[in-house]
């Protein structure tokens, strides 16, 4: 039995998913979290099976993620529909649930954040919508894990009766209620239609919608008397066909709303006080920058660097104790250097940064569970129109400081094609947390108690890039009629202490499994290369290898850029497996010594530049290349975007030589 997960975006779905499948799928307080449908095996109930969709707000679908649950309630055949409503939303919810209803589908409500709505003062009465609605309407809270048992049992309850119960149509009236019966009795009449007599397709045919004449096949005689229905409905009502559907519709919901609700007080106005400051014309700007400061203060500051030297030290005293034993196990000479100078010295130099990269996640968790991230795209809509982009783009952006291949992922959410590709081209200008590794060891090295002013710089200057490189394509072929700018502004909450540890487990996980893999899989590679040359002779002049000779065929390409050794060369080649990478072949190479070996402190503002801009990793090259459609396009895009890095990593070195 397959259950259909579907609601509002930010309703809570993805959240009652987990609770009820048990797995940890990301969950935010902002919508379009959940860009793809996302399947797994109910609790407690064999051969159960829950389908996360994207949040819709009908199934008229508006943007690529809506289409996915469109087609999937019209075309996927759910068993069970389970239908979640944001209580303290209940009208606009309900709009979904009716046309889910129209379709004649087993659907169970859950009424989720019911704690929400009682400090609102809002008042459902379940009981009284279970009857106008005439489905299960079950109240629980996803987040605590109240009601999960109850909606569980009315799951299973409906699922053994799916096929042999019939549902009711919901019961509109006025002249578009009779008007859509009437074309639903043509429907069930003709034998051509298949299994689509449904009150949903009778209300699209009602409105024109051109995509359902081919699904019911209806004969050129039967369509004509639609219009005429629809016609006559339009001089009756004197609205347009589409209109009248929707006020049916709302008109039908009102009346229920009305019945089964009661409001005893507002909303306290604290949230409106903040919100006068938070996307506001004067204030919105200055205390996005200050949040967005403070970030990267506690991040690389006294705080993030303590922790991340306390890490350092315990990665070298366990590097120290593992060496002693290895040479008390009395070892050959080349398997103590490959353990201790190739993969533990690989995979712990980046292993030693995994809390400042937590750190990070934490505060922008922190950020997107409070409803704040929301206000970053409302209020970056207008300056990113100048770019040709919406702020809906923003959220992608922001994300992509986190990890590119899930911010190329929700690009989905956007509403036209043009912003999606656009938006994919611009995540990677944005700094990834794999680079904070990078970013800390050369502010160590050379610019030390100025880690904060060293960052700041390549994180804005990846933002103000990624623009200016956005109006390349404002007047291009790409240009096309900016969709409206519609977006949620969900209610502030204080972040929750067990989604921000489900993320903050989740990125670590991520993190040990690339350190595990990718990065000791690089690490071993690379000390291979170091220590043999072409005919496969052990060396210990590592200029003499195979990872030599590689390098020193790209080193040239970075001579004028400060930086022409082939050991930084080689860096930057393992960095397009994983920019964590970069540091680990780093330390490989210099044995510990660290990037004084090899740069200057003007070479390495060049070298860390070009790392911020640089073509992004292989999993997010795959990604942006399957989001744009054509491999061609995605190739053109990284050899620009390393064109781009090349460029501005040689204008910082020539004025880095004159300034340091």
């Amino acid at each position: 039995m397959n259950i259909a997960l579907i609601g509002n975006p930010n309703c809570g779905k993805t959240t009652l998913f987990n609770a009820l499948t048990g797995l940890d799928q990301h969950v935010g307080n902002f919508p379009g979290v959940t860009v793809e449908k996302k399947t797994g095996s109910v609790r407690g109930a064999e051969g159960w099976f829950a389908v996360d969709l994207p949040g819709a707000y009908s199934l008229a679908a508006f943007s690529a993620e809506e289409k996915i649950s469109e087609e999937y309630m019209l075309y996927g055949a759910p068993d069970v529909v389970l239908n979640i409503l944001d209580a303290t939303a209940l009208q606009r919810g309900l709009y979904l649930t009716v046309q889910l209803l129209e379709l004649g589908l087993p659907v169970v409500v859950a009424l989720n954040m019911m704690d929400e709505a009682e400090k609102m003062g809002i008042k459902i009465n379940a009981q009284l919508l279970e009857k106008y609605l005439q489905v299960p309407v079950k109240p629980i809270c996803a987040n605590s894990g109240e009601g999960i048992d109850e909606l569980v049992a009315s799951l299973k309850n409906v699922g053994k009766q799916a096929g042999k119960k019939s549902f009711q149509y919901p019961a509109y009236s006025g002249k578009t209620g009779e008007a859509a019966r009437e074309i639903l009795s043509m429907i069930l009449q003709n034998k051509t239609s298949g299994s689509f007599n449904r009150l949903f397709f009778a209300l699209r045919m009602l409105q024109g919608d051109k995509p359902a004449v081919p699904v019911l096949k209806l004969p050129p005689e039967e369509m004509k008397q639609i219009e005429r229905i629809t016609s006559a409905m339009e001089q009756a009502l004197k609205v347009d066909r589409q209109l009248a559907v929707v006020q049916m519709r709302y008109a039908y919901i009102d009346e229920i709303c009305r019945k089964a609700c009661r409001y005893t007080k507002r909303e306290s106005g604290v949230k409106w006080q903040f919100d006068s400051l938070a996307t506001g014309k004067l204030l919105a700007f200055p205390l996005f920058i200050l949040i967005m400061f403070g970030v990267f203060w506690f991040t690389f500051g006294p705080v993030g660097g303590r922790v991340s030297q306390m890490a350092e030290q315990g990665v070298a005293y366990l590097s120290a104790q593992l060496a002693i034993l290895l040479q008390n196990w009395q070892l050959a000479p080349w398997l103590c250097s490959f353990i201790c100078d190739g993969l533990l010295s690989g995979v712990g130099s980046v292993l030693a940064f995994l809390p400042t990269v937590l750190i990070l996640f934490l505060l922008l968790g922190i950020l997107e569970d409070s409803g704040y991230m929301a206000r970053v795209a409302f209020i970056l809509d207008r300056p990113m129109r100048a770019f040709g982009l919406s702020g809906r783009s923003a959220v992608p952006l922001l994300m992509g400081f986190g990890c590119t291949v899930p911010a190329v992922l929700s690009t989905r959410t956007l509403a036209s094609e043009r912003d999606r590709k656009i938006t994919t081209l611009l995540v990677p200008f944005m700094s990834c947390s794999a680079k904070l590794p990078i970013y800390a060891v050369f502010a160590a090295a050379f610019f030390q108690g100025n880690k904060v002013l060293v960052a700041a710089p390549l994180y804005l200057g990846g933002i103000l890039i990624g623009l200016l490189y956005a109006l390349v394509f404002k007047n291009n072929s790409l240009r096309a009629k900016e969709p409206p700018f519609v977006l949620e502004l969900p209610a502030y909450r204080f972040p929750s202490t067990k989604n921000l540890m489900h993320s903050l487990r989740r990125r670590a996980m991520d993190f040990l499994k690339k350190a595990f893999t990718v990065i000791l899989l690089a690490s071993a590679t690379v000390w291979f290369l170091q220590h043999f040359d072409f005919a496969f002779t052990y060396l210990q002049d590592a200029s003499q290898s195979m990872l030599a000779a590689l390098g020193k065929k790209a080193a040239p390409l970075f001579a004028p850029l400060g930086f022409g050794d082939w050991r930084a060369a080689t860096a930057l080649l393992t960095g397009l497996a994983a920019k964590e990478s970069v540091i680990s072949t780093l330390n490989i190479l210099t044995q510990g010594a660290g990037p004084r070996v090899v740069f200057t402190s003007a070479s390495a503002c060049a070298f860390l530049t070009f790392t911020m801009f640089y073509m992004p990793c292989a999993a997010a090259a795959s990604t942006i290349r399957k989001t744009l459609g054509k491999s061609g396009s995605a190739a053109l895009a990284m050899l620009a975007q390393t064109g781009i890095a090349w460029l501005l990593a040689y204008f910082v070195y020539k004025i880095a030589l004159v300034l340091l």
